[in-house]
């Protein structure tokens, strides 16, 4: 396996884990589960985590794609600053879920899984952001054909 597969299989670790994470929130508010709203919760801070290891390898994916003809540094730049606003807010999630563990058995703890709720959905906007920029570094079929990066730039 090399450094930009690596990068492609750690990076879907929080990509997919954390909506899953914020779904499994939302049913234990709707079924008043206190179980699921814990196991939630702790998974939403163990799948924030996993952003680091996909940020980590984004570098070594880089050097392995710039081998290839047609990728463009403007595109991987791109994806590369989308990606630390997003290790950013997966951190901060992680952290108000590692908080909300913490209090669990205090009044603020309805707060903060709130708190934890809002940040896995701004965090699974971010995220899905980075992936469809990491997307369009191969796959010209997804970027906009008005973009002001042009074909030059492209090849």
């Amino acid at each position: 396996m090399n450094p930009a597969q690596l990068h492609l299989v750690v990076n879907h670790i929080s990509l997919i884990g954390i909506p899953i994470s914020m779904i499994l929130l939302a049913i234990g508010y709707f079924l008043k589960s206190e179980l699921l709203k814990r196991v939630a919760v702790l998974f939403c801070f163990v799948l924030s985590l996993a952003v680091l290891p996909a940020y980590a390898t984004g570098d070594s994916a880089e050097d392995v794609l710039e081998q290839y003809p047609g990728i463009s540094e403007a595109f991987i730049e791109k994806h590369e600053e989308a990606a630390e606003l997003a290790l950013a807010l997966a951190l901060i999630t992680g952290a108000a879920a590692g908080l909300s563990i913490v209090v669990w058995n205090f009044s603020l703890r309805k707060w903060m899984l709130v708190g934890v709720f809002l940040m896995s959905v701004v965090t699974t906007v971010s995220l899905g952001y980075v992936a469809h920029l990491g997307g369009q570094i191969r796959h010209i079929e997804l970027r906009d054909p008005n973009s002001s990066v042009g074909p030059s730039e492209a090849e």
